[in-house]
């Protein structure tokens, strides 16, 4: 087995470890961004202010309780779906990189039988 066989059975090696590289890179990304949830708490409690003042419903306390109700359970759903994006890339991620690993060691295995007499 010479240095071009080797190279072709590992060329698919380099797309196993690029899309490794994209999942571990973006496993992270759906994670709620906290800027963005401080300008979305800030604009829920100008609204809450709103409300409590009385410039939009004549009843402001419940306006307000169903805000806020509806923001939490809503920050909660993205939370919980970004933590299973998250651990299913890292799977994937940690998968490909244990198939790029035996690959190479079956590669390296067939070369060591090949060379002895």
């Amino acid at each position: 087995m010479n240095k071009r066989d080797i190279v072709f059975l590992l060329t698919p090696s380099l797309l196993f470890a690029g899309m490794a590289g994209l999942s571990l890179f973006y496993a992270a990304e759906m994670f709620p961004n906290r800027q963005h949830e401080q300008w979305m708490q800030q604009k829920d409690d100008e609204l809450v202010h709103k409300i409590q003042t009385g410039e939009l419903s004549p009843k402001p306390e419940e306006l307000a309780v169903k805000l806020r109700d509806q923001r939490h359970s809503r920050s909660v759903i993205e939370e919980s779906l970004a933590r299973e994006h998250f651990v299913q890339s890292r799977f994937l991620a940690f998968g490909i990189l244990y198939g790029i690993a035996l690959q190479i060691y079956v590669v390296f295995r067939v070369k060591a039988r090949m060379s002895k007499p």
